[in-house]
């Protein structure tokens, strides 16, 4: 990685009218490796952000993201410090080692013959028609229903997960702060959501990948 000898180029990605893959992107790559944006630096080319990536010094950058936003308390920002793609060294280790169990290949592996079943049903319902509306009608529905079947859940119930979920990765975008009462409720109701569930499978647990993390433990460690 070298110096640009000019400037560099300056990204205003907070604009709603920004895109990744217009000209003005494809132009501050040829001018150099990073661009300046209001965020901190954007790479921009393939070799560099592949050097980065393997730094040992580099961290997850989206631990900060509400904090760049001005959201630094409150429910989101507690949950959102949670995650485990955002911890770093032992702490995520130690919770990758207790969710595991949940991603064995024996239980993933014993669902995708109803995943390949779900697309068909799904693109039966407007193959005659020879067009669809993507997002709508297959991508929404079949995401969702996929979480439904591997969280043991009925099916009939994507909806509510599909809803919540929308609101809630409104967190991802440049309007976070803006958007958060609404992230907050819907990130209440899931909660709400989560903890039936949860004392379901305590009561009763099956096959599905919430027993699963709920019987996750390993040395008298829990989630």
């Amino acid at each position: 990685m070298t110096t640009p000898t000019a400037p560099a180029p300056v990204l205003a990605v907070t604009d709603p009218s920004f895109s990744i893959t217009s000209d003005e992107v494809k132009q501050a790559r040829e001018q150099s490796w990073y661009a300046v944006t209001e965020y901190g630096l954007a790479i921009l080319r393939y070799e560099e952000v592949s050097r980065l990536l393997k730094h040992p010094r580099l961290k997850q950058g989206s631990a900060a993201w509400p904090a760049h936003n001005g959201v630094t308390e409150g429910p989101f920002a507690e949950w959102f410090d949670s995650w485990v793609l955002n911890k770093e060294g032992e702490e995520h280790h130690r919770l990758r080692r207790l969710m595991n169990p949940a991603f064995s290949h024996k239980l993933i592996a014993g669902l995708v013959p109803r995943f390949q079943a779900l697309a068909g049903e799904l693109i039966d319902a407007f193959a005659d028609r020879g067009e669809c509306d993507f997002t709508t009608e297959f991508a929404e529905p079949y995401a969702a229903r996929v979480i439904a079947i591997m969280l043991g859940l009925p099916e009939d119930e994507w909806e509510i997960i599909a809803r919540e979920s929308a609101t809630l990765g409104l967190a991802l975008g440049v309007t976070l702060r803006q958007d958060l009462p609404k992230i907050e409720k819907a990130l209440e109701r899931l909660y709400e959501y989560a903890d039936a569930l949860i004392a379901d499978r305590i009561a009763s647990p099956g096959d599905d990948f919430v027993s699963a993390l709920v019987k996750a433990q390993r040395d008298d460690d829990r989630l």
